[in-house]
């Protein structure tokens, strides 16, 4: 089923199961995936084939009600001053000299907005906008300051309470310390 988020309640579904025969507004909403949902016939529960795919932001601002539209913005905005904020090159980085360096992320409000920082001898290095469960982007950090410093660079010390870096992801603290052993091993 290739069905619109904003047009579903209107099309026709027809249940293969019970024979049950009517529009999206009468369906049920099933399960909820990251990208989506289920829709399931409101007689025998069998779920419809496809999933009903959540709106993308452009979509929202196209079609949403005026509610959504004023959400889509201010989330679109965000997006994109977060993207706005990331360390891209390597060229955005200053050149430090010393022969071993250890540096340390932290996270700080600033004028309202949560960033991660990263120092070194206590002066930041880098900072941009903290989001939630950022431990795979702290990696892409971490690889992007290797390449700047190479082998000098042998850790970035997480000084944060984890919350916002590790998120719900099981394997998070495991990935972090797999990393700062890489870095530590390849002095």
């Amino acid at each position: 089923m290739k069905t619109d988020y904003y047009s579903y309640k209107g099309e026709k579904f027809s249940c293969r199961n019970c024979g049950w025969t009517g529009t999206g507004k009468d369906v049920e909403m099933g399960e909820m995936f990251k990208d989506g949902f289920e829709v399931n016939c409101p007689n025998c529960h069998e779920h419809f084939p496809g999933l009903i795919m959540f709106p993308m932001i452009e979509e929202v601002l196209e079609k949403g009600s005026k509610i959504d539209k004023l959400a889509a913005s201010a989330m679109k905005s965000s997006q994109e001053k977060w993207l706005a904020s990331l360390l891209k090159n390597i060229n955005q980085l200053p050149n430090l000299g010393d022969d071993i360096m250890c540096f340390t992320l932290k996270e700080l409000k600033v004028d309202g907005e949560d960033f991660i920082v990263i120092t070194y001898n206590e002066e930041v290095v880098w900072k941009e906008i903290r989001v939630y469960e950022y431990y795979d982007r702290l990696i892409e950090i971490g690889q992007l300051f290797k390449k700047k410093y190479g082998k000098r660079m042998v850790d970035i010390v997480p000084e944060v309470d984890g919350l916002y870096l590790y998120g719900d992801s099981c394997s998070s603290a495991q990935l972090i310390d797999k990393f700062r052993e890489e870095l530590r091993a390849n002095r």
